[in-house]
C-alpha cells in the first residue's frame, strides 16, 4: 500500500471540512497539513498524518472535563496528554491480513465524517 496515496486521499476527503468546520490553517513544516479550532475544551490542533488524524487539546484538564474522562480506558481522549487521535480502522471490522486500498479508503471516509460530527458537538 502506497503511503503517499493514502496521505493524498485523506487530504482530499478532509479538505471540504476545513471550511465547513471553520478550521484555521497552521503553518508548521510546510509538508504536514495542520489546522486548529477553538472548542469548548480549548484549542484543538489537528495534523493530517498518512492515514489518520493526530489531534491534541492544549488545555488537557479542560478537555478531560468536557468529555468527563479521568482514565485512558474511558474514551478517545487521553486525559494526560490531551491527544484525541482518529484512526482509519476505528470502527472498521477486522479484515485479517493486510488491509486493501478499498478498506482503507472506506475507513478514512468514515473516520473523517465521525471526526467532523464530534467537532460540531464541541464547538462554542
Amino acid at each position: 500500500m502506497n503511503t503517499l496515496d493514502m496521505t493524498t486521499y485523506l487530504a482530499t476527503v478532509f479538505t471540504p471540512y476545513v471550511s465547513s468546520l471553520r478550521l484555521n490553517t497552521l503553518e508548521l513544516d510546510g509538508f504536514t497539513p495542520a489546522y486548529e479550532i477553538h472548542t469548548l475544551g480549548g484549542r484543538l490542533r489537528i495534523l493530517l498524518m498518512d492515514d489518520w488524524l493526530a489531534c491534541r487539546f492544549d488545555d488537557v484538564e479542560k478537555a478531560a472535563k468536557l468529555f468527563g474522562i479521568t482514565t485512558i480506558q474511558q474514551g478517545r481522549l487521553n486525559p494526560y496528554s490531551g491527544k484525541w487521535n482518529w484512526h482509519w480502522f476505528d470502527g472498521v471490522p477486522e479484515q485479517g491480513g493486510n488491509p486493501t486500498r478499498k478498506n482503507m479508503r472506506d475507513g478514512i471516509d468514515k473516520m473523517v465524517g465521525l471526526f467532523a460530527e464530534a467537532v460540531e458537538k464541541i464547538r462554542p
